[in-house]
């Protein structure tokens, strides 16, 4: 059997919070059988995926798959969105139901394509984890002249799972309170031409190294578009939310770690100012609120979340509360053009679970696009 000990983040997610799950649809069939072969192949260094949770760790035994992969043929086509249209909420049958191991990946074959739907818990990953992980499957399905080439893979590009190695931890285990649930979502697309971004960036940015960035505009356009669908709800204040991968940051961690290597940021702003200031202006605030993250400072956060812990309010066992505040993750750095089974990467990308009040950040041909759960 095969252990790790879970981390200050992980906890975050032990009762299945916040699952990652996306619908990725290819207009050409590829070798399924193929990528079950690269299912089964790869579970022996990403295992913690196949594995269980289990009080403070995360165990492997075995990879079977009836537990994480399944297939089925349906007798229609799938409907593509047409250039520069929303994508429809219709894609939400296809999510998935709750997991028993820690990821599934389900197949369907369509008259016209393939759909490809991977579903992981929060707790055995992150974004990073989750697309870098698809970006393997991918490589290993296609077909290739390279000899044995999922030995290199496992052998060069193995992930590493110390999920304590900066600070030691010990979860006691105890059943957590459940997480509040946030009722019914309604979702919407919004499209931004990146031009219009790469402008507001240039224009707001001077040569003193006052800039922004297309996360700050696009996490700005977010808010914007909460507070003010949602404007009867709020109070004084409103909280955002951005996730901060650290990989690059914190050396321990690196690009091979697999797990929650994150820090949530929240910022405080005012809701009248929100509505009132332009998008450069909020975005500049976003930039000088983010803070400088270091090997010590996220120590000093990891630190800070293990009291959050010991306290055991029901509240704190979330990313954000949807009630005062919003969460916005920006997904358009994903490995998304290395998805490539061998047919080319996906023309439909589209996230399946999100919570109220948090913003999706993807990337379509000339157009970022927000996905936003009200």
């Amino acid at each position: 059997m095969k252990r790790v000990q879970i981390s200050q983040i992980d906890v975050l997610f032990v009762n299945g919070n916040h699952p990652i799950e996306f619908l990725l649809f290819f207009p050409e069939t590829f070798d399924t059988d193929q990528l079950r072969k690269a299912l089964r192949r790869l579970s022996s260094a990403w295992w913690p995926f196949f594995g269980s949770y289990e009080g403070e760790h995360i165990t492997y035994d075995d990879y079977q798959e009836e537990f994480c992969f399944d297939e089925e043929e349906r007798n229609h086509e799938f409907e593509i969105p047409a250039a520069g249209a929303a994508y429809s909420e219709d894609f939400l049958q296809y999510a998935q139901p709750d997991l028993i191991r820690l990821s599934f990946l389900k197949i369907i074959r369509f008259r016209n394509g393939i759909a490809l739907i991977p579903k992981l818990n929060h707790l055995a990953g992150d974004g990073y984890s989750y697309f870098t992980f698809l970006a393997m499957l991918a490589m290993m399905t296609r077909k290739s002249v390279i000899p044995l080439k999922s030995s290199f893979v496992n052998i060069l590009l193995k992930p590493h799972h110390n999920r304590t190695v900066l600070r030691k931890f010990r979860f006691n285990g105890d059943p957590l309170p459940p997480a509040p649930h946030d009722g019914d979502c309604t979702f919407r697309n919004h499209e931004i031409p990146i031009e219009e971004v790469q402008s507001i960036v240039r224009d707001r940015s001077d040569t003193e190294g006052n800039r922004i960035s297309t996360n700050d505009v696009l996490s700005a356009m977010a808010l914007k578009k909460i507070v003010d669908n949602r404007r009867e709800i709020w109070k004084d204040q409103v909280s955002l939310t951005i996730p901060i991968d650290v990989r690059h940051r914190v050396p321990e961690y690196g690009r091979r770690f697999v797990g929650n290597a994150l820090q949530a940021h929240a910022m405080t702003f005012n809701v009248d100012n929100i509505l009132d200031v332009p998008v450069p202006e909020l975005a500049y605030s976003i930039r000088q609120s983010m803070p400088l993250v270091t090997r010590e400072s996220y120590v000093s956060y990891l630190t800070g979340l293990e009291a959050v812990i010991d306290d055991r309010q029901p509240d704190a066992f979330r990313p954000f509360d949807p009630e005062t505040g919003c969460l916005v993750t920006n997904l358009t750095r994903m490995p998304v053009d290395r998805l490539d089974f061998g047919v080319g990467p996906p023309v439909v990308l589209y996230p399946l679970t999100s919570g109220k009040h948090a913003a999706a950040i993807l990337r379509r041909a000339d157009r970022y696009v927000l996905r936003i759960a009200y």
